[in-house]
């Protein structure tokens, strides 16, 4: 998958060079809306984009940053967007990408500022939000890769809250020919820890760990509110002092395994 900005700059003819108080005239007809220093006449779009659109706030400028943000007023309708995490910027590229191959919304040209110079060229913030947005792409590719090894498991919920993770030959939407034993997985690129099918019930991998204190051929694990059902309803083979860390871990929920062990 290219760079999207770079490739719809070598597609892009001649396109004109605006400055910001020429675009605040783009805002009736014809429209123009501005993202990451690409400018696109989103006049078929009138119903949205016009004086009585929703997004009509997004005419006539570059507001790139409200695109995530959801601001529709004041600063926040600004095309600054340092402070963004690498996954919203991202999701602002995907913006990009969806006026770029839009049917019927054409590319107009370029607005002069923090995205290009007086000359059309690619300013050292646009740089710095493609070379962001490659490097996510590749943690999402490292995370679609890990979860074909480790499977996101089955989740059942009760109200809001998760209360049953299973994990089956389809779960994670992951289609195999093993079930795989719920773990914890820790996700070093995000620092965050997810229910993970392991093929393996020993698996080495030091960031998969069984459910401390919990037997580690239990195929279910089940979350249940203390006031409606007592963890000493399940045979749960977790000692009390474990019980804590449990609940840190999956949930502010008491916790219990559902008497479904393989191999035992």
């Amino acid at each position: 998958e290219g760079n999207d900005l770079s490739i719809k700059r070598t597609q892009a003819q001649t396109g004109r060079l605006f400055t910001s108080e020429e675009l605040e005239m783009f805002r009736e007809g014809p429209i123009y809306v501005g993202i990451l220093g690409d400018l696109f006449d989103v006049t078929s779009g009138a119903k949205h984009y016009g004086p009585e659109g929703s997004y009509r706030y997004f005419a006539g400028r570059d507001a790139s940053r409200a695109f995530i943000t959801g601001e529709s007023s004041g600063d926040g309708l600004t095309d600054d967007v340092e402070g963004l995490e690498d996954s919203q910027l991202k999701a602002l590229m995907d913006w990009h990408r969806f006026f770029a191959t839009h049917k019927t919304y054409t590319f107009q040209g370029r607005v002069q500022g923090r995205f290009y110079d007086e000359s059309g060229q690619p300013t050292d913030v646009l740089r710095w939000v493609e070379e962001r947005v490659m490097h996510q792409k590749e943690l999402d590719k490292k995370a679609a890769d890990m979860k074909q090894v480790y499977p996101p498991c089955n989740a059942r919920h009760s109200g809001s809250s998760a209360t049953r993770f299973w994990c089956s030959k389809l779960s994670g939407g992951v289609e195999r020919d093993w079930e795989g034993y719920p773990r914890h997985l820790f996700d070093k690129a995000t620092k965050t820890t997810r229910c993970a099918c392991a093929k393996d019930p020993k698996d080495p991998n030091p960031d998969i760990r069984t459910i401390d204190g919990c037997h580690d051929l239990y195929a279910t694990i089940a979350l249940s509110p203390s006031s409606t059902t007592s963890v000493n309803e399940y045979d749960d083979g977790c000692p009390d002092s474990k019980r804590e860390d449990i609940v840190s871990r999956l949930g502010s929920m008491e916790i219990g395994l559902i008497e479904e062990k393989k191999g035992v």
